[in-house]
């Protein structure tokens, strides 16, 4: 479902079933469930400017690994949330200032660090569906993202 390469050179592969699998051109590490992670479905993998990997999980929220300990992110529980109750996390990027940005089946989440915020995005073609998937984000040199959609292309810059 996913790949990632580290700053070391160690490749990371997210699957739809049997978790997370490091490969360092020698070897082969499995994380699962028996390990910390909240399910085996594994959507999306980003490494942020620390090495952290950040793993989307269908059903189970985000996972973050340091390379030694494991925690993770109910993104349902975040407060001042609105729309129905989801923890699909299909794709994460990271812009310049560290900023985690999650798409999920009910919007977007950021997360500096410390705070969560939410970005419901909704299409005015269809005012009855609720909130947008979001499948896939890109930042762009500017800083603007880019959001796309199960109903098109979002761009928010930060306004």
């Amino acid at each position: 479902m996913s790949i990632a390469i580290d700053a070391s050179g160690n490749k990371w592969f997210g699957t739809y079933g049997g978790g997370v699998s490091k490969f360092d051109d020698s070897n082969w590490i499995t994380y699962t469930t028996a390990i910390g992670l909240t399910d085996n479905k594994i959507m999306t993998i980003a490494i942020d400017a620390n090495s952290n990997k950040w793993i989307g999980i269908f059903g189970g929220g985000v996972s973050k690994f340091d390379g030694t300990n494991w925690t993770t992110y109910n993104i349902i529980d975040i407060p001042g949330r609105r729309g129905y109750a989801n923890n699909i996390v299909r794709t994460i990027a990271i812009d310049v200032q560290g900023n985690k940005w999650f798409g999920t089946d009910d919007g977007v989440r950021k997360f500096d660090g410390t705070t969560w915020s939410n970005y419901m995005i909704y299409d005015q073609n269809y005012p009855n569906a609720g909130n947008t998937t979001t499948n896939s984000i890109t930042i762009d040199n500017k800083g603007v993202k880019w959001f796309g959609t199960d109903h098109g292309v979002y761009k928010y810059n930060g306004n």
